[in-house]
Parts: C-alpha cells; sequence; structure tokens
C-alpha cells in the first residue's frame, strides 16, 4: 500500500486497516466471522487493525463475541496501541 509506506518513509504512525466491521450494516453473524477472521490473521501477524461504528448493534456484538471466550487469545484494545 502506497500510503502506508510513505507514512513510515516520513515517520509517521500507521497502519492498514484489515476489515471494516459494519461499513455495509452487517449482521452480528457477519460482524462475528470477520472477528474470527481477524484472530486467525492476528495470530499470523501479530496485530490486526479493525475498524467499527459505536452503533449499538455493533458493540452488543463485540461484548458478546468477547465475553464467549473468542477473544482470549488478543487483546482488545484502541488502534493508538498499534500506532
Amino acid at each position: 500500500n502506497a500510503g502506508i509506506q510513505l507514512a513510515e518513509r516520513a515517520g509517521l504512525p500507521a497502519a492498514l486497516i484489515f476489515r471494516d466491521l459494519d461499513a455495509a450494516g452487517e449482521d452480528p453473524a457477519a460482524i462475528r466471522r470477520m472477528l474470527d477472521r481477524a484472530v486467525f490473521r492476528a495470530g499470523q501477524d501479530g496485530q490486526v487493525v479493525l475498524l467499527a461504528r459505536s452503533t449499538p448493534r455493533t458493540v452488543t456484538t463485540l461484548f458478546s463475541w468477547a465475553l464467549e471466550g473468542r477473544a482470549e487469545s488478543v487483546a482488545l484494545a484502541p488502534v493508538s496501541a498499534v500506532l
């Protein structure tokens, strides 16, 4: 990605967004699948950045996914922790 390369050359923090969880109004099942894929990719790459909106449906899905133990192998953190 040219944007990431330019930022890195300039010494600026940057990260690629792996998935946008709810851009098209995805249902909870689709969001859960993307979260599971992100965990798999994080295991391969060390970190993954996801984008989501703070809608009630997305936040509820994220919390229930995390409480079910699916997030036990990753740390949920704001993007600033990656940057």
